[in-house]
Formats: structure tokens, sequence, C-alpha cells
């Protein structure tokens, strides 16, 4: 096996029932921590699981003036300090911070977007309580700079509370540790925000009614001016949230006592071993911003999106994820025209196709440049994104697996032609879902279908004993022998150099003979971000020249930017004998953590066409 196989093989009337169950039948000890830290039952854990998809809602004042959440406030300087708090944002904090005065969202509806929520398939939805810029979207008793100070005179968490607990849908709360309006946070006078950060915790987990989750976000080490105390805070704030919501799933940006990991935007690496969430946006941003602010048409809008989401949310199941789709409501409450038939639109999928995504597992088969599957009981579902030239969708075969029935999930026949080391999956055209919706194709077999070993659909032509690998420019690149497995642990770690240098970094990915190439899926974590990524096929005379293909898939044309795209770019059966991908850094380069890549095609054989 190659080097770089290694690396890329080697991403409040309902609380009174529930609060009198003991404690101890639902968490467990995370023994891991340096002091036991409470965390959820594997019961709970599994619960959360089977939903699989979420609403996120992110909503402030800053909606008024239809921009990014927090993010659009322009820092400020710390008193007597070079350290900056705030987003990377141009609007003034004194004009930012104003806009709380006149918040006053007449038209909004909590059953109405709880409603949507359920219609899109969604069984629990996450509110920002409380943002980075410290405005609270709850009648709190810690801080002035809260909805109290509106002209709105309801508390807008414990209309969603009511709403949620007149429904199915789970409530949770997302809150930010991070406050830019705190005089004292960050400062020498950390201490007093401490007050006013447990203060407010406590508030939403007795206040509320029962939780789905509690989402951290930012708690930003740096920030702290003592870590140890950091800890002790957060081993306080877990304590609490427990003691009053003992069946809430804590996400992993609370420091300690996680039951979940967030991979944000990123579609994730395949792990069943720990539960794990990825959150993506409906709209343009975390907040609302208007499509008019890009020039941007409707329908166009709606139109790429749904062909984001849908694969976004094939490769996050496929991958036994949950996908949490965000909305941002508009300043008067309601939800955007574009944002409500997005989520209506894959509310209609997933009614038309039930038990593909809610109740399901990922895998056994790993995703891949046609799709991703996910199973439940006896059955495997298979998302089909694209299917093949030939028609026939060719899958490794699974080993002593009989195929009982096949069937498309909407409506429609589909066959299956069992090999040894394949089978052939054929649905008529006129049975496939129109894009950029997925075909769904249903097969039954004649056994549990999670307790296959999970494997690759087809092979990557990274495994080819043939295929040579090199990473130029890293400054730093570790655990490159590390065999991918489908766990997180001593996987690749390739540290990009911040743009001052330069130079892109540049793997070079040599199949040593000529192969067509069909599809190349690239995942991996990242920090800092904004680098982006161009493809170049080796040409005849050495030189190297940007895929046929990149013409027409826009989200890779010019370079890139993965953490805002998709996993998968789809060759036009493009011939080389060598691939290379160039990094291109952003101005504070970046760390890409166990990449996971994959490059579909197959060898030139007899009269196909050469590049010669």
């Amino acid at each position: 096996m190659s080097l770089f196989v290694r690396v890329c093989l080697v991403f409040t009337c309902v609380m009174s029932v529930w609060a009198e169950e003991p404690l101890d039948t639902l968490i467990t000890l995370d023994e891991q921590q340096d002091a036991p830290v409470a965390k959820s039952s594997e019961e709970v854990v599994d619960a959360w699981r089977q939903k699989r998809l979420g609403m996120f809602i992110h909503w402030g004042p800053i909606s008024q003036l239809s921009d990014e959440l927090s993010w659009s406030r322009k820092p400020r300087k710390i008193r007597g300090t070079d350290k900056m708090i705030g987003g990377g944002g141009k609007i003034p904090v004194a004009e930012y911070d104003a806009l709380g005065a006149t918040f006053n969202p007449i038209n909004f509806d909590a059953a109405d977007m709880v409603a949507l929520a359920k219609k899109a398939g969604c069984g629990y939805m996450v509110f920002t309580a409380k943002h980075h810029a410290g405005y609270a979207m709850f009648h709190t008793d810690y801080s002035d700079h809260c909805l109290r100070e509106s002209p709105y005179e309801k508390d807008i968490v414990a209309e969603f509370a009511e709403a949620c607990a007149a429904s199915d849908v789970g409530l949770g709360i997302y809150y930010s540790p991070i406050d830019w309006y705190s005089p004292d946070f960050g400062t020498d006078n950390h201490e007093a925000y401490i007050q006013q950060y447990l203060g407010q915790v406590e508030e939403l987990v007795s206040k509320y009614g029962p939780l789905t989750t509690f989402w951290f976000d930012g708690y930003g080490g740096s920030y702290w001016p003592d870590q140890k105390r950091m800890r002790v805070v957060a081993e306080q704030v877990v304590h609490t949230i427990r003691k009053h919501q003992p069946r809430v799933m804590l996400n992993d940006r609370g420091v300690v006592g996680s039951d979940f990991y967030t991979p944000e935007v990123l579609s994730g690496v395949f792990n069943r071993d720990r539960a794990w969430e990825t959150c993506y946006q409906a709209g343009l941003g975390w907040g609302h911003i208007g499509l008019d602010r890009y020039n941007l048409q409707h329908d166009a809008f709606v139109s790429k999106r749904l062909r984001d989401c849908f694969e976004h949310l094939a490769y996050v199941v496929g991958r036994d994820g949950n996908y949490l789709l965000n909305i941002g409501p508009m300043a008067d409450g309601t939800v955007s025209a574009h944002e409500r038939e997005i989520l209506e639109k894959i509310g209609g999928w997933v009614q038309k196709n039930p038990g593909a995504v809610v109740g399901t597992r990922g895998g056994p088969w790993l995703p891949s440049g046609w799709g991703a599957a996910t199973c439940a009981e006896n059955t495997i579902y298979l998302h089909v994104l694209r299917w093949p030239k030939s028609g026939s969708l060719e899958l490794t075969a699974l080993p002593n697996v009989q195929v009982k029935s096949a069937r498309v999930l909407a409506g429609g026949d589909a066959t299956v032609e069992v090999k040894d080391d394949c089978w052939g999956i054929t649905v008529l055209e006129s049975d496939r879902a129109p894009a950029p919706y997925p075909t769904v194709v249903a097969l039954e077999l004649d056994q549990r279908a999670f307790d296959i070993t999970p494997q690759r659909s087809r092979p990557s032509l990274l495994e080819r004993p043939t295929t040579t690998v090199r990473v130029e420019g890293a400054s730093k690149v570790e655990h490159l022998e590390a065999a991918w497995d489908g766990s997180l642990e001593n996987q690749a770690t390739i540290q990009i150099p911040a743009w001052e240098d330069e130079s892109p970094v540049v793997m070079t990915i040599d199949f040593g003979e000529q192969m067509i190439l069909e599809h190349f899926m690239a995942e991996w974590s990242h920090s800092i971000g904004n680098e982006a990524y161009f493809f170049e096929l080796r040409q005849p005379d050495g030189s190297y020249k940007a895929p046929d293909s990149a013409a027409r898939q826009r989200h890779w044309q010019g370079g890139y930017h993965i953490r805002y795209g998709l996993p998968t770019f789809q060759f036009d059966d493009e011939v080389t004998d060598q691939l290379r991908i160039r990094i291109q850094p952003g101005k504070n380069g970046a760390t890409l953590h166990y990449p996971e890549i994959v490059i579909e095609g197959r060898p030139v054989v007899g009269s196909e066409k050469t590049l010669d």
C-alpha cells in the first residue's frame, strides 16, 4: 500500500414527569477527564441519533440589518491591552449593540416555526439563546442586554419551549460562553462575567422545560485569563445542566462532558463509535442575509442550495452523523421565502422516502462518488446522487449476504445483479428522482444490515499498489504511516504555511499508468480555513491543466473553498496518469486533520481513448 493511501484513506408540564427519573440511570462518567464529569447514557445518545435531522436557528437584533450574527460586529480593544474582542465585521460596536432596543419581531410565531421544522423531517431544533455578541434572546436577570430592553414583550425562548412541548419536536439551546458586549469579559474582572455566565445557564436549564440539546460555541480558551479556572467553571456548568436536564445532549464546545462532536459545515468522516453532528446553512449565513444583498434570484438560489443540502445530507447521514440545518429568521420574526421553500422541499423528499433518513445508521457501504448508504433493521437505503453513464451502479459485494428484494422507495422498480465481487443495481431512468433529489433504492437483506462490517462501495485508485503520492510545501506532516480505519485516532495532520509564504502545498498523485478519472472525494477537519484547492491533470507533454469538467462545476472553478463546499468533484472521464492538487493557503495558513481522500476511476484498457 502506497504512502498516501495511508494518509488519505486517511473526517414545564413535561418536566415534572421526566425529572423524577433517577439521575444515575441517565448518565455515565467520562473517565478520560482529570475529574469525572457526567455524560449522557447510551440510551439517551441512541435516541438522539435516531432523530438524524435538526433545525438550527440563528437569530437576533442584527436581523434588522440583514447581516451575520455577531461576526458582523466590529471588534473592540480590551481596555489596557492589545487584545481585540469581537468578530471581523464592519458594523461599529455602538451601532450593533443599539439594535437590541429596536428589535420587535411582531410577526414571530413559534408554533409556525416548530411546524416548519417538523414538516422538514426534523426531530429537534436548536435556538441561539445568546450568541457571541452577548444579546440574550430570553428574559434574564443577569444582564440588561436582552429582550427586556426591546419593544417585544414576550420571552422568545419561552415561546419556543411552549410550542415544542405541544409538538414532538425537541428543544435545544445554543449558548455562547463568549460575550463581546460585557465590559468584564476577557478582562482582569472576568470573574464578574463568570457569575453572569453561571446564572444565565442556570436560568436556561431550569425555566424552559425539557431540553434535547445544550449547544455550546466558542468557549475560546484564549479569552480566559486562567485556563485552570476555565475548566473548573466548565465542570460546574455541566453539573448544573445535568442536575436540571438529565436527558440533555451536550456538544463538544463546552470543554468537558460532551456527548457528541461537531465538525461544522464539513460532512465529517465515517464514525459509528462516537455520536456527532454537523451544521450547515439553508440561507446565506449564520443569521438572516437577504438574497438582494448579492443580487441573487430566488429560484436559482433555491435550486443550487437544494443540491448542496441534499448532497451534504447524504454524506452526513451516510457517515453516521446528524444533520443540523440552519435558518435565519427576518427582523419581523418570519422565515424568508427561500429558506422556507428549501426546508419544505427537503421535508417533501423525506416524506416520499420514509425510513431512509430518520431512524437509520450510516453504512454499511461508505459514502462514495455516487452517493451514500444508510441502514435500519434488514434494509439498506442507497441515496443515489449520481448514476453512472452505464446506468448500472456497481457496488462491492457484501459477503454472505442475500438480497431478498429491491425497490425505489418513492415508487419504481430496481433490479440487482449479484456477482462474485460486486452487485449491479439498475433503475429505469423514468423511476429516478429528478435533480437535485436523490433516488433512494431500498435493498431488503436476509440479515441485519447494521451488523455488516462497513466497507468501501468501490475501490479507490489510491489503493492501487502502483499509486504513489508526495506532499510538498507543508511545514509539518504527522502520522503519515497511520492506516485509515474509520476512527479519528492517529490520522494524518498536514500543516499549511501562512499566505505570506506565497507558495501552495502541492499533493501529487501518480497512478503509474493512464487512468480514466470519474470522481474525487475529499473531506477533512481543519483550523483557520479560507484556503483554496485547484485540480490539475498532467498532459502528454508534461504540462498541467485544469480538467475540462471544472468549467461546469462552478464551486470548483477558480479555486474550491472546501470549508463551504461539498466533498465530491465529478470528472468527465478525463484521462491522465497524474493528478495534482494545489492548496493555496489563506492569510493565516491552515491545518488539515485526518484527511480522507478517495479517487474513483478505472485503468485505460483496449481501445479506450488515451492521452496519446
